[in-house]
């Protein structure tokens, strides 16, 4: 046999190697994606707790970590998963979606719909029987003890202190009340916050009283007068010193 035909040989073998390799490498990757369970993905609403092809229910998610996140599971049948437990009445998952775009207090049909599934977030009620789904009035102090009062009707308590907390600048929830749920009661009590003010007189032993005595409420500082009095102006009540 000639050098020319061994290397002839040589090739026919190498690439019948690499088609057999290729073959198997394309039916693995399509046996993998074709790999049927139940979808839990909360990305997918309209496969949720149904019987799908990993592929169809991890659409821009690697499926290892979409199995790891317990998006989708290899069984045969959704009904053995709480997580598609059904709530014909509705349940409520407290804090949803992404920090991007946070939903609070959405109705679900199921676990599997919440994309925070843990116990503290997750509520077999519908929200009207939760009160922190309810609406009120809604308070926000900065470290100044200055009340913010546009739009003070909240939807709900976990809105109420993402807009004082995270869409305002400086600013913290003081107080959120479902018993109120009109604008102008609320604009009320904002006011009525603004108008306490606190004052005395600093004794000392012998009631002498003293004088330059430095008094401090949250970020309000005064100093008492010759006379031992002081008052500081627009302090909220519940204000610790």
């Amino acid at each position: 046999m000639t050098y020319t035909r061994k290397m002839k040989k040589r090739g026919v073998i190498l690439i019948a190697v690499l088609i057999i390799f290729l073959s198997y490498s394309i039916f693995s990757f399509a046996q993998n994606t074709d790999t049927t369970g139940c979808c839990t993905n909360p990305d997918q609403p309209n496969l949720i707790c149904t019987i799908t092809t990993i592929s169809d229910c991890c659409i821009d998610i690697d499926e290892s970590k979409c199995k790891y996140d317990e998006y989708f599971f290899e069984v045969p049948t959704c009904d053995e998963l709480d997580l598609c437990i059904s709530y014909p009445g509705w349940a409520t998952c407290l804090i949803d979606g992404t920090p991007e775009y946070p939903e609070y207090c959405r109705q679900v049909q199921t676990r599997a719909h919440c994309f925070n599934r843990s116990d503290d977030n997750f509520i077999p009620l519908p929200k009207e029987d939760i009160d922190e789904c309810k609406p009120g009035c809604c308070i926000c102090i900065n470290s100044d003890l200055t009340a913010d009062s546009a739009n003070p009707i909240k939807n709900n308590y976990y809105e109420c202190k993402h807009y004082c907390e995270r869409t305002l600048s400086g600013f913290s929830l003081y107080e959120f009340n479902n018993n109120i749920t009109e604008e102008a009661a609320c604009l009320s009590l904002v006011s009525s916050l603004r108008n306490s003010n606190i004052s005395g007189i600093i004794n000392g032993p012998f009631d002498r009283l003293i004088e330059n005595a430095t008094i401090k409420i949250a970020e309000k500082e005064i100093n008492s007068s010759s006379e031992g009095y002081y008052k500081i102006e627009d302090i909220y009540p519940g204000t610790k010193e």
